[in-house]
Parts: C-alpha cells; structure tokens; sequence
C-alpha cells in the first residue's frame, strides 16, 4: 500500500485536496452552528417571557401589560402556526361571550405551552383559567 501511494503523488495531492476542504468546511460551519443554537436559545427565553407574562398577569379585567405581552405573542411564536391560529380565533372571539373567550385563551396558552414542550399534567384547564386573586 505503501508503494502505491509513493508511486502515485497525485493520489497524496488528491487526497491532501480532499482534507483541505474538509477542513475548511468544518471551519465554516462549526461557528455558524454554534450561532444557530445560540439564536434558538435566545428565541426560546423570548417566547418562555411572553408565555410567563401572557398566563401571570391575566385577570378578570385585561391589563395593558398582559394585552402587550399577548401582542408580543405574535412576534415571539411568529414560527408557531398552532400558536398564531390560536390568537387569531381568540381575537375574533374576545368580545363574544364568556364562555368561548374563555376557550379562545385557553387555546391560546396551549398552543404555546405546547409550542415550548412544556406539560402541566397537573394543572387543569380551570386551574389556567381563574387566576390567583381572582375570587
């Protein structure tokens, strides 16, 4: 084997070629790689604020601080299409009666507790729904 890589520089300079690229590829792609974790690390911090500003600061009686943070959602789980629906049908639905306004927000923090991979088994749907100091 020896001898066939001796009598053969082309095949060393071939083979030198392919390690050079190698190289330069994993050059190139390890910083960008390292980038794209840190931006989905980033992005998921965005969305865990607005998801624990959406579901602590709801009450009977909207504060701009919850209304902002619900507008923020769109932005935050703009890659989201279960959380974007969600809003949307919430949206049309804040106005109509308790009971399917009540729907629309729950769906709403499913959607992004879902989006998250966040599971609260023990949390009920009531539980998520009636806020401390509600009464």
């Amino acid at each position: 084997m020896a001898d066939f890589i001796i009598d053969w520089p082309l095949t060393i300079s071939a083979a030198s070629a392919v390690f050079a690229c190698g190289a330069a590829i994993v050059a190139w792609a390890a910083p960008h790689a390292v980038e794209s974790r840190r931006q989905k690390a980033v992005i998921r911090e965005l969305k865990l604020d607005c998801l624990r500003r959406v579901i602590g600061l709801r009450s009977v009686r909207p504060s701009p601080e919850w209304l902002a943070a619900l507008n923020e959602a769109c932005v935050v789980f703009s890659g989201s299409k279960a959380v974007i629906s969600a809003i949307r049908e919430y949206a049309e639905d804040r106005w109509a009666d308790g009971a399917r306004a009540e729907t629309g927000l729950l769906a709403v923090m499913k959607a992004m507790l879902s989006d998250l991979d966040i599971a609260l088994p023990e949390l009920d749907d009531e539980f998520l729904l009636r806020p401390f100091g509600t009464g």
